[in-house]
C-alpha cells in the first residue's frame, strides 16, 4: 500500500511537471504521521537506499553539465563561494557553541540538501546545468573538508588524554 501510495505520488508530480523528490517526501511524511509499523520502516528503508537514492543521483547526475563548471569561470567562483560560506557557517557555530573549531570541519559534510535543491532548481528551470553542478561539485568538496576535520578532531581529541 505505500509503495501504492509513493508511486501515484510520483505519477502526481510528474503529471504537474515537478520532481519526484517531492513525491518521495511527502509519501515519507504521511506513514511517518500514520506511524508505520517497524517491519514497513524496514521494508521501505531497503527499497529506498537500494533502488530510489541511487537512481536519484545517477538521474541528477545524468542532467548535470560538469564541461560547463571546467569552462565557465562564473561557475567556479559559485563553486568557491559555496565552499567557503558553508565551512565559515559551520566553523562559526561550532566556536559560539564553544566546540573545538575541527568539529565545524566535521559537520561541514552537505550532499542531500545541495542535491535536492538543485533537482528542484533544474525541474522548476531556476538553475542551468553548470550551475547545478558547481552546487554539487562543492557539496562534495564538504565532504573532503569534513573528513579533514574529523582527522583534526581525533589528533586533538587524542593529544588531550
Amino acid at each position: 500500500l505505500s509503495l501504492l501510495a509513493l508511486f501515484g505520488l510520483s505519477a502526481l508530480a510528474t503529471w504537474f511537471g515537478t520532481s519526484v523528490l517531492i513525491a518521495g517526501f511527502a509519501a515519507g511524511m504521511v506513514i511517518a504521521l500514520a506511524g508505520e509499523p517497524r517491519r514497513l520502516a524496514q521494508q521501505l528503508l531497503g527499497i529506498a537506499e537500494g533502488f530510489f537514492v541511487p537512481f536519484f543521483f545517477v538521474s541528477l547526475g545524468a542532467r548535470l553539465n560538469f564541461r560547463s563548471l571546467a569552462s565557465s569561470r562564473s561557475e567556479i567562483m559559485l563553486a568557491l563561494v559555496l565552499v567557503l560560506t558553508i565551512i565559515a557557517c559551520h566553523v562559526a557555530i561550532a566556536a559560539v557553541m564553544r566546540m573545538p573549531w575541527p568539529a565545524g570541519l566535521l559537520a561541514s559534510a552537505q550532499l542531500g540538501l545541495p542535491a535536492g535543491v538543485v533537482a528542484l532548481g533544474l525541474t522548476e528551470g531556476l538553475i542551468t546545468p553548470g550551475q547545478g553542478a558547481a552546487i554539487v561539485a562543492a557539496a562534495v568538496v564538504t565532504l573532503g573538508v569534513s573528513s579533514i576535520g574529523a582527522a583534526l578532531l581525533s589528533n586533538r581529541l587524542a593529544c588531550d588524554t
